[in-house]
């Protein structure tokens, strides 16, 4: 039995995902090395594609040999590449010639499969030609029906590959659904072609599965457990290989050097933790339960502002079929469908109207310079007496508090908000005490962009549409990853690390496009240092 179970490890491809496959080529080497040492039997080096221009520290190659470069010489471990079908011509693969790369895993959807069955069956089998061999790697095996993966199988004996992959893309199986696609498998395909298990964790599912696998297989057919170090991959990640291989040293008489494998998480792996989120989560719990593409609970996750019923909620919006791809328009339509709530708020216009007038509109966002220019702030209202508005928060200063968004307005604590400060809600704030001043959501929110429902920017808006003439903005620093951004909520650095640059670019140009559509309407000025200061000198 002991020859019949193999481990490939894909944490420079599969796992490098969540960081775009940008390993150093150091990291690249030491991972390699560490798992060639513990006796891996399969090491996946990275993906093929033609969209790329490859200048090292990457495991995205253009060309085999860049990847061949990074191997150590004599080393007993068999090293594949992945090519997902449509990303790679596969004409340009040059002959196998006893190189050191002898797998090609090749990937597609059942899209591919039902459409473009033949230019599939073309590719698996000019890969075969050219001598490599051949691991058939069917996305999302639990999507397709008895018939349909029947109808993959044929195709499989058709092409007769090394080995068939049941590919729980989304984390959605349940040992009962193991055990009806294995055996459905098992039965139909070439007693010859090994079954490869790619298990991901978004319910925690990916051991226990690939236990099962390992019993279901009993010695009679070759096994390949597919499974990253540390488990790193994207959203919940993946199986752990030092899981599965302490496991089968254990239970099955295998030899992998275990120590070897810390060692590689230890120095290569643990770094990324600094940066990247991967594991159990219950965005990514969703994910599984409504098999959707990780992208959809990755966007709707970045929405930090959200609950995760909500999440839920979303997908089970998304079309099925359209949930197990990434289409960013789509999700982005759904996200502000789910939260829209229209209502007529020409009586809430008039009211915040009626107060404001031809006065000047303080407003103070949560920035850490509402903290540090504190003093020179409070003398800024006792000299000028502005209208002050606060943005989700609540200061001894404030005329108005404004949200914009239902998670933050619970969690300042809606019913403790003084009875003198006006608050003002976008209509997706749901839960509400009845003695708020709502205004429609969509009127205020930007039209483009992934930042579009920025509470400061909707503020904006909503005084844009009540005719405000004065307006001073404190507090709307900008973002950096060297310090606090928010006074009130160091949480939402952490959630947001890494992202800081995209959102100061977005932010900004909706800024300059707010200030060129108010020009000769309205004046704007920062009074406290914001990296948005030149987007609203309107030239």
């Amino acid at each position: 039995m002991t020859n019949e179970l193999k481990v490939l490890d894909c944490t420079l491809r599969d796992g490098g995902r969540i960081i775009d496959c940008a390993f150093r080529d150091d990291q690249i080497i030491g991972i390699i090395a560490r798992l060639a040492q513990a006796n891996i039997d399969i090491i996946e080096l990275g993906f093929l594609r033609d969209s790329i221009s490859y200048h090292g520290n990457s495991t995205f190659f253009e060309r085999i040999e860049q990847a061949e470069t990074l191997l150590p010489p004599n080393q007993t471990s068999e090293f594949t590449l992945f090519i997902d079908y449509g990303m790679y011509d596969v004409n340009k693969l040059p002959h196998y010639d006893a190189g050191k790369i002898r797998g090609i895993r090749y990937g597609f959807t059942k899209h591919n499969f039902i459409h473009e069955r033949e230019s599939l069956k073309h590719e698996m089998l000019l890969i075969k030609e050219k001598g490599y061999r051949l691991y058939f790697q069917g996305v999302n095996t639990v999507g397709y029906t008895d018939r349909e993966l029947l109808e993959l199988i044929d195709l499989a004996n058709e092409v007769s590959p090394y080995s068939f992959g049941i590919v729980d893309t989304y984390g959605a199986m349940y040992a009962e659904d193991l055990d009806r696609l294995y055996t459905l498998v098992d039965f139909n395909l070439d007693s010859n072609t090994a079954i490869d298990f790619h298990g991901h964790n978004n319910m925690q599912m990916a051991f226990a599965l690939a236990q099962k696998a390992v019993g279901m297989c009993q010695g009679k057919r070759k096994l390949i457990i597919d499974a990253t170090l540390d488990g790193m991959g994207k959203c919940a990640g993946n199986l752990n290989t030092e899981l599965v291989a302490n496991y089968l040293n254990q239970k099955c008489r295998k030899n992998y050097e275990f120590d070897f494998l810390l060692d590689a998480i230890d120095e290569y792996v643990e770094v990324f933790k600094h940066s990247e989120t991967w594991g159990y989560s219950l965005p990514g719990l969703m994910a599984g339960i409504y098999k959707s593409h990780p992208n959809n609970v990755i966007y709707l996750t970045d929405k930090f502002r959200i609950s995760t019923k909500d999440i839920r909620k979303m997908l089970s919006l998304i079309d099925e079929d359209k949930r197990q791809r990434y289409d960013y328009d789509n999700i982005r339509n759904i996200y502000k469908d789910y939260f829209a709530n229209p209502l007529d708020d020409s009586e809430a216009l008039k009211e915040i109207r009626q107060y404001i007038g031809k006065r000047e509109v303080l407003v103070l966002a949560a920035g850490l310079s509402v903290k540090t220019y504190g003093e020179k702030l409070k003398a800024y209202v006792c000299e000028h007496h502005p209208v002050v508005i606060t943005v989700n928060y609540i200061s001894d200063c404030s005329n108005f508090a404004f949200w914009g968004n239902d998670r933050r307005y619970q969690k300042c604590g809606a019913l403790s908000i003084p009875r003198n400060i006006k608050v003002i809600v976008t209509s997706n704030v749901t839960r509400r005490t009845g003695n708020e001043i709502i205004v429609n959501y969509i009127d205020c929110i930007a039209e483009t962009g992934n930042y579009f429902d920025n509470s400061t920017l909707m503020l904006l808006n909503l005084l844009q549409r009540i005719n405000a003439t004065k307006i001073r903005i404190a507090g709307m620093d900008g973002f950096s990853n060297d310090k606090a951004n928010y006074f009130n909520d160091t949480d939402i650095d952490k959630r947001c690390a890494g992202q800081f640059e995209e959102i100061n670019r977005e932010l900004e140009g909706h800024l300059y496009r707010f200030a060129e559509r108010n020009r000769n309407k309205m004046d704007i000025q920062f009074i406290t240092p914001s990296r948005y200061e030149n987007a609203i000198k309107i030239k």
